[in-house]
């Protein structure tokens, strides 16, 4: 048996909005495809040709309009007022998202890149009910952490695609 360490730095983003959280949800939901994603996952997970993975993703993400597909979300603000006997926590959410057609351009150079997709973002509503933050860790700053060549391209582009929908749900009205 053998250990090996490796130290790197991510980098987290966070984006400030006026936006109230439940609109920036709404958005998200929206370009998510939430609305007819159950069992989309589970779907995915047993799929066992190509071409039906393939023709799956797309009929998810109306042929690539959408970059990424919802696959789950964990709300902490319920279980956090419960526990503290206030509603002190307006909305705490993580998002599991992602896009296997997108995820396989980084895992086939490093299947180490497979840990850090689908990617996660949490969403807070600020506590005053006014607004909202996004925050997602960069993905290239995970998954090509001192690396070069094709893998780092790869996650820049997944930050890319990112940024882009942060931006989209974050917009002023």
């Amino acid at each position: 048996m053998s250990k090996t360490t490796f130290s790197y730095q991510a980098q987290r983003v966070t984006y400030e909005t006026d936006v109230p959280v439940s609109e920036v949800l709404t958005r998200l939901d929206k370009e998510l495809n939430r609305a007819n994603s159950a069992g989309v996952l589970q779907k995915l997970l047993n799929i066992t040709r190509k071409e039906d993975l393939e023709s799956a993703i797309h009929g998810q993400t109306d042929n690539g309009v959408r970059d990424f597909m919802f696959f789950g979300q964990i709300r902490h603000d319920g279980w956090l007022n419960a526990y503290f006997g206030k509603d002190t926590y307006q909305h705490i959410s993580v998002y599991t998202l992602g896009n296997p057609l997108i995820a396989q351009t980084m895992i086939r150079h490093d299947t180490i890149a497979g840990f850090y997709v689908p990617p996660k973002i949490f969403v807070i509503g600020n506590p005053d009910g006014k607004g909202a933050k996004v925050i997602y860790d960069l993905p290239s700053s995970l998954i090509a952490a001192g690396k070069e060549g094709e893998l780092k391209t790869a996650a820049e582009g997944l930050d890319a695609k990112l940024e882009n929908l942060v931006k989209k749900i974050t917009a002023k009205l």
